[in-house]
């Protein structure tokens, strides 16, 4: 739905065929008045519109804005006074990607596709969600290595910080990164774990899209320089609400586990 200019093609046309393209694209904002984000997202944070378009953004796509700058700058560490996306944000974006309506934007995975989530989690909610993931370690010989991952069977649902709310990956070396990194906020006795979901059975958004997002009126108003301060570095998609988890992956073997005093 967000209207994107080719800057290419617009360097080919004159500047009354310019002006009467404008012209064009703006004398319809009214039909979009009753679309949660008008006719453009964003549009002066967006930089291939250059100000072309002056369009101002309702309250939430302000909050929007706002809200995703929070989550996309804001490790769990420092959330302290409740998730980044409230419920009134996280319930608009649900609204948009099922409409489909600025689907250039918002994106969501495709079916077939498969994410990944890296985790530290207690020893004891491997062995009560993924039971089977445990019994097919090798006995010995893995050590400090991924194995393969375990076919298995149930729900997630996020009840961290964030909140219905959870970042995955369809980039292994992404994952195993968050699974193996050390947090203040790690579990007791925990160990490191990526479970696997299929696209079709959540609500997963592509984060990629507003890595072209900065400055603007969010810039000038809240100093908010990028809407994604990670920009295209983290390959990173948004779960809202649960999935299906049909895989996990644990490092080392049983006799490692037993060792550190875990009951296989």
């Amino acid at each position: 739905m967000d209207y994107f200019l080719d800057m290419g093609s617009v360097m080919n046309i004159t500047e009354k065929q310019l002006r009467l393209l404008i012209r064009e694209s703006l004398s319809d904002i009214s039909e979009h008045e009753d679309e949660l984000l008008g006719k453009y997202v964003w549009p002066s944070a967006n930089k291939y519109y250059n100000g072309l378009f002056d369009e101002t953004d309702t309250d939430i796509e302000e909050k929007l804005y706002r809200q995703l700058h929070a989550f996309f700058g804001t490790s769990s560490y420092f959330v302290k006074d409740g998730p980044p996306l409230d419920t009134e944000a996280i319930a608009a974006i649900k609204q948009i990607l099922r409409s489909g309506e600025y689907s250039d934007i918002f994106k969501i995975c495709q079916p077939g596709g498969v994410m990944m989530r890296g985790m530290q989690v207690p020893f004891d909610w491997v062995r009560e969600n993924a039971p089977e993931a445990l019994l097919s370690l090798p006995e010995s010989g893995s050590r400090y290595g991924w194995n393969e991952a375990s076919p298995v069977s149930f729900k997630y649902q996020s009840a961290g910080k964030y909140g219905e709310i959870s970042s995955w990956t369809p980039d292994f070396n992404s994952a195993r990164r968050f699974a193996t990194t050390w947090s203040a906020n790690n579990p007791e006795n925990s160990v490191s774990c990526i479970i696997h979901a299929s696209c079709e059975s959540g609500l997963f958004m592509d984060t990629a899209p507003f890595a072209r997002y900065a400055g603007g009126v969010y810039a000038k108003e809240y100093g908010i320089k990028k809407l994604n301060p990670q920009g295209k570095r983290e390959i990173e998609y948004i779960l809202f609400g649960n999935c299906h988890v049909i895989g996990m992956q644990l490092m080392n073997d049983k006799e490692i586990y037993r060792k550190q005093g875990f009951i296989i």
